[in-house]
C-alpha cells in the first residue's frame, strides 16, 4: 500500500536530508518519497528464479495474477498504522519501522500492514506470510492473504512452482527509506565496524525527528488501499491489473 499523497507531500525533504548525514549519508542511497509503501505480500522477483525476460513475461500471463488484482481491489484493505521508531542497519540502511493502531491509537491484533503484492521485471511480486505465523495480522488480513496464496497454489491458472511460501517475515512492519550503497558494509563488514555508534545515532535520531516533525498532525500513518503491483527497482511500484500488454 502506497503512502498517502498528503503523507508523501510532508516526507518530500526526507531524501536530501538522509543524502546529507554526516555519517549515513555517504554510504547509503535514499528513496524517492514517491515511492515509500509498506507490503505484506512479496509474490516473486524474476532473477532469484533464474527466469530470462522472456520466460518472466510469460509467467506473468498466468490467470492467478489477474484474480489476485481483483480479489485485493474488492478487499479495499487499507490498514492503521503509525510510526514506532527509525530504524538503521549494517551498512547505513534506513527504515521506518511502524505499528499497528485501532481508531482510539491504542495497539490492535486486528491491524496489520497492507496485502501489497508486486510483480515486475526485475523485481516482482510473491509469497503471502502464513497468517497463522502472524499474530499480529487480524482477520481482515488474515483472511485476505489467505485468499491470495490460494490462487497462487492453484493448479489451473496459478504459478505453485514458482512460489516459494514462506512464514511471516521475522522483520517488523516498515516503510524502506534508503539501501546500503556499500556492500561491503550490509553485514557489519568493512569500515562499518569502525564508525563511532553515536556518530549513527545522531543521523539516526535526525532522520526520526525529521518525520515525526512531519507526521506530528495525525497519529497515523495515512495509506492507501492495498493493491496488486510491479515494479523495475525499489523506487517505483505501480498498480497492476494482472494483464499484459503489448
Amino acid at each position: 500500500a502506497a503512502l498517502a499523497k498528503e503523507a508523501g507531500a510532508k516526507l518530500e525533504g526526507l531524501p536530501a536530508l538522509i543524502a546529507g548525514l554526516h555519517t549515513l549519508g555517504p554510504r547509503t542511497a535514499p528513496l524517492p518519497a514517491a515511492s515509500y509503501h509498506v507490503t505484506v505480500c512479496d509474490v516473486m522477483c524474476q532473477y532469484p528464479l533464474g527466469l530470462d525476460d522472456a520466460a518472466w513475461t510469460e509467467l506473468m500471463l498466468a490467470p492467478a495474477f489477474r484474480s489476485v488484482a481483483d480479489v485485493v481491489s474488492r478487499a479495499a484493505f487499507t490498514p492503521r498504522l503509525r510510526v514506532k521508531e527509525v530504524m538503521v542497519r549494517p551498512g547505513g540502511a534506513l527504515g521506518l519501522i511502524l505499528e499497528g493502531i485501532d481508531a482510539e491509537g491504542a495497539e490492535a491484533a486486528e491491524v496489520a500492514a497492507p496485502a501489497a503484492a508486486a510483480a515486475e521485471n526485475k523485481q516482482a511480486a510473491t509469497s503471502p506470510a502464513s497468517p497463522a505465523a502472524c499474530p499480529k495480522h487480524g482477520p481482515k488480513a488474515a483472511a485476505l492473504t489467505k485468499e491470495v496464496e490460494g490462487l497462487l497454489r492453484a493448479r489451473e491458472g496459478g504459478v505453485s512452482r514458482y512460489t516459494h511460501l514462506a512464514g511471516c517475515k521475522s522483520h517488523p512492519w516498515h516503510m524502506t527509506l534508503s539501501y546500503s550503497c556499500r556492500p561491503e558494509e550490509k553485514h557489519g563488514g568493512g569500515a562499518w565496524g569502525a564508525l563511532d555508534p553515536a556518530a549513527v545515532e545522531e543521523d539516526r535520531a535526525k532522520v526520526e525527528a525529521f518525520v515525526r516533525g512531519a507526521l506530528a498532525e495525525s497519529a497515523a500513518l495515512a495509506v492507501g488501499p492495498a493493491a496488486l503491483c510491479r515494479f523495475e527497482d525499489m523506487c517505483s511500484f505501480v498498480p497492476w491489473d494482472g494483464h499484459v500488454r503489448s
